[in-house]
């Protein structure tokens, strides 16, 4: 089926009535999605669906760096670097300065979520009016849409399904001095 719509809002309406049918069990009392790259759609979404909430991931941008290098299909550093600068500039933007959003964004820092999963997931449920779940603790156990086990999203083919302490410093043993270097002058 193809979407369709005049607007935005119209598709982006669309493509949300999707996920349960495709994704999902049809008894979902949320709808949450993962993008990477559409910080910068956080106003346009709110418009859409007014009742939105964001947690926006912030990520230290070395590991950021050493991640999107890791792999074949190497993006150039400076792309990442002013990448990671636009995306970092505009949560902060949203969370701080932005009427429209401020107080429905809530910025989470995947260093802090990965060394400190308890009190960062509580914080996250807080903003959301969640009751904290333990079992949303434990990424070894978590299933997708469709109740299979969760595969881990990364880079680096030997993490485990968990909240692994080590991929917060990782890129200190992917990244050499100069590398280094330069992202923190490009990214301050």
């Amino acid at each position: 089926e193809q979407t369709t719509g005049n607007s935005f809002d119209d598709v982006f309406e669309q493509l949300l009535a999707e996920v349960p049918a495709q994704y999902g069990s049809g008894d979902e009392e949320w709808i949450a999605t993962k993008e990477v790259w559409t910080t910068e759609f956080t106003p346009a979404v709110k418009d859409a669906l007014p009742d939105s909430k964001f947690i926006l991931m912030v990520r230290d941008p070395r590991a950021v760096c050493a991640s999107k290098y890791s792999r074949e299909g190497k993006y150039p550093w400076l792309f990442l670097a002013r990448q990671w600068r636009k995306l970092a500039l505009l949560t902060q933007k949203y969370a701080t300065h932005d009427r429209q959003v401020d107080d429905d964004v809530l910025v989470v820092r995947y260093e802090d979520l990965v060394t400190t999963p308890e009190k960062t997931a509580a914080r996250m449920c807080e903003f959301l009016d969640l009751d904290l779940d333990e079992r949303i603790l434990n990424p070894g156990e978590f299933t997708d849409g469709r109740g299979e086990p969760w595969i881990q999203n990364t880079s680096y083919e030997d993490e485990e399904p968990s909240f692994n302490t080590d991929s917060v410093r990782k890129w200190n043993q992917q990244l050499n001095e100069r590398e280094i270097s330069y992202i923190e002058r490009l990214c301050f």
